[in-house]
């Protein structure tokens, strides 16, 4: 577990001032290549895509609950990951945050560093308190 802790450590360091940028290193693929470092493998490769801004992101990502089948980024995400109901999950853990109003999936996708949330933003990583809200799931 230490190993993941420090590799996660260093990539959120690496990325820290990185802005959020669509198809590039936005939520998903941050999350993306997080689940590279904890468990190994990507979760969700075949969901990024050639996206450049908000609109060709939402058909990207609509076409891909179609092609799919679910409803929406949630049922997706369950399907591929263990859902965790620890309060405070291990640390390289994908976090989701219901944002209906600033994400085209309506659900920004973070990481756990502990008592914390790390998530993209237009300026780099912000760092959010664990809320009753979020839901998570483990990499491993």
């Amino acid at each position: 577990m230490n190993d993941v802790r420090a590799n996660i450590n260093q990539y959120i360091e690496a990325v820290r001032h990185k802005p959020f940028q669509w198809g590039r290193h936005d939520c998903l693929s941050f999350a993306n290549d997080c689940s590279k470092i904890v468990s190994g493998k990507p979760f969700a490769d075949d969901w990024l895509g050639e996206y450049d801004d908000a609109i060709s992101a939402l058909r990207w990502y609509k076409g891909l609950l179609k092609k799919y089948g679910f409803s929406d980024i949630i049922e997706a995400t369950d399907a591929r990951l263990k859902r965790s109901d620890l309060r405070f999950p291990p640390i390289g853990s994908l976090a989701g945050k219901t944002d209906k109003a600033h994400t085209v999936t309506e659900v920004a996708f973070g990481v756990c560093i502990g008592t914390r949330v790390a998530f993209l933003s237009d300026e780099g990583l912000i760092f959010l308190p664990i809320s009753q809200n979020d839901i998570f799931w483990s990499f491993g």
